[in-house]
């Protein structure tokens, strides 16, 4: 089972992780249909992979962008630290894969797997699309 999550690209300097490894990119999900529907009330870390990246724009570079798709991502869950939606922020080694391919916050939207959550495997298959 896994959590599929599809959001846009964003950034944030202020409301972010503690775990010193997490970057400032991350995507929203809404709360109510990810931590407080896992009972999640603290940072804790994910791994999973992306599954696509898309440009919002056709004007948009997209050729490189299917390079991305089965990167596996180490991320960062910061539950309702972004107002009503849960920030899940990508790693620096996964920012780092990102900003090769010249993502832009704001600008590309990313479709993530997530199959486990701190020492736990996701029970219920769960598909957030904003």
């Amino acid at each position: 089972m896994a959590a599929i999550i599809e959001s846009t690209l964003k950034t944030e300097k202020l409301v972010k992780p503690i775990n010193p490894d997490s970057s400032n990119w991350y995507i929203p999900a809404r709360s109510l249909k990810f931590s407080s529907k896992l009972g999640i009330a603290n940072e804790i870390d994910m791994e999973g992979r992306i599954l696509k990246v898309t440009g919002k724009e056709k004007y948009l570079n997209t050729d490189d962008l299917a390079d991305l798709e089965g990167t596996p991502v180490r991320l960062y869950l910061n539950p309702g630290g972004c107002g009503p939606n849960d920030g899940i922020f990508f790693s620096r080694n996964a920012y780092k894969t990102l900003d090769a391919h010249s993502l832009i916050p704001e600008k590309y939207t990313i479709r993530l797997e997530i199959f486990s959550i701190g020492e736990n495997e996701i029970k219920d298959d769960i598909e957030i699309i904003q």
